[in-house]
């Protein structure tokens, strides 16, 4: 779990916020090994400047901060962006707060006490929504911004390169391209049938094993 999500987060940005000196330099500490950058903040109210100035791809917040609460906070990180995961660190006791946040959109909890285990699971399904995200995203400039085939096929080498799941690309029935992931794992023979396919343009397939 902790070498995947060093492989996936490393090119996104998160955003800490916590009111306890102690435990926002702690979390700074342990997502530096896992992230691009770590920013932090002791409340909503600084937090809002970060965001507006900086690349955010996710949002990791205490409920109780001054001048601007964990909720008020998620609220304005929804509105400024819908598509930035916002996971809340919050107490079994705080029941209603937890249906507030349902309300507002919140996309992961932590419960406190905190162990790191939780912490890592939970950064890990945001981590794979963000790639995935991402991938997606590239796949679409793939189609739109290509205007031939080996431009086609240079934009997804670059991609398969990046990404720490097993996967090689096909022209007709031709291999062009086998990432180091799958050369690690499976050697350097093609297996359709591990694989997943998505067809990105006029007889260029993407494989990826399943279930990786």
């Amino acid at each position: 779990m902790i070498e995947k999500l060093k492989k996936l987060a490393k090119n996104f940005n998160v955003l800490v916020l916590d009111d306890e000196n102690d435990v926002r330099e702690g979390m700074e500490h342990l997502l530096k090994n896992f992230f691009n950058k770590v920013f932090t903040a002791p409340n909503g109210k600084v937090g809002k400047e970060i965001l507006k100035t900086e690349k955010i791809d996710l949002v990791l917040t205490d409920l109780k901060m001054p001048e601007m609460d964990g909720i008020t906070f998620s609220k304005y990180v929804k509105n400024f962006n819908k598509e930035i995961p916002v996971i809340v660190i919050t107490a079994y006791s705080d029941t209603q707060n937890i249906i507030s946040l349902i309300d507002v959109g919140i996309d992961g909890y932590i419960l406190k006490p905190i162990k790191y285990e939780q912490i890592f699971s939970t950064l890990l399904k945001e981590v794979e929504y963000l790639y995935n995200k991402e991938f997606f995203n590239n796949s679409k400039l793939i189609t739109h911004k290509a205007q031939h085939k080996d431009e086609i096929k240079s934009i997804i080498i670059s991609i398969l390169d990046f990404t720490p799941y097993p996967m090689y690309a096909k022209e007709n029935e031709d291999v062009f391209f086998i990432n180091d992931a799958y050369i690690d794992r499976y050697g350097l023979e093609a297996d359709d049938e591990k694989c997943e396919t998505k067809t990105i343009y006029d007889g260029i397939y993407i494989y990826r094993v399943k279930d990786e």
